[in-house]
Order: C-alpha cells, then structure tokens, then sequence
C-alpha cells in the first residue's frame, strides 16, 4: 500500500490555493489513474490500490482524508 515518503508542505499547498483564489484542492486516485496527486501527497509509485481515495486540502484549516478501510495506508 502506498505511504507517504517524505512530509507534505502542506503549508506551500495551501499557499497556492489561496494564491489561486481557491477554496481547496481535491485530490483523488483510483487505480492509480492520477499520478499528479501520487507526486504532489508524495505517496508511493511502486504501489497500487483497488479502491478510491480523496484527500482535501482547504485553503485554511486541516486536511481531510477519505479513504477505504482495507486501504487505510494510502494516504
């Protein structure tokens, strides 16, 4: 299952989307079919899941995950 390898900047992130005049980013994978999110959550790209996943990033506050139980670790 994919893990994270290195800390997200989430701060950079949520700069961006502001600098975007965004409320937040959604990111989303399902059977590995958006490699730009693996790249940027710096998830793991020898792996591959079977189930979908989203993680939310507000321009202000926490972010979100939702994710399959059985895929806990993907994000």
């Amino acid at each position: 299952m994919p893990s994270v390898q290195k800390s997200i900047d989430i701060p950079a992130i949520q700069e961006a989307i502001r600098t975007a005049k965004l409320d937040a980013w959604l990111f989303h994978s399902f059977h590995d079919l958006d490699p730009i999110s693996r790249r940027i959550l710096k998830l793991r790209l020898d792996t591959f899941e079977t189930r979908r996943w989203y993680y939310l990033i507000p321009a202000e506050g926490e972010p979100a995950k939702l994710v399959h139980s059985i895929e806990r670790e993907s994000l």
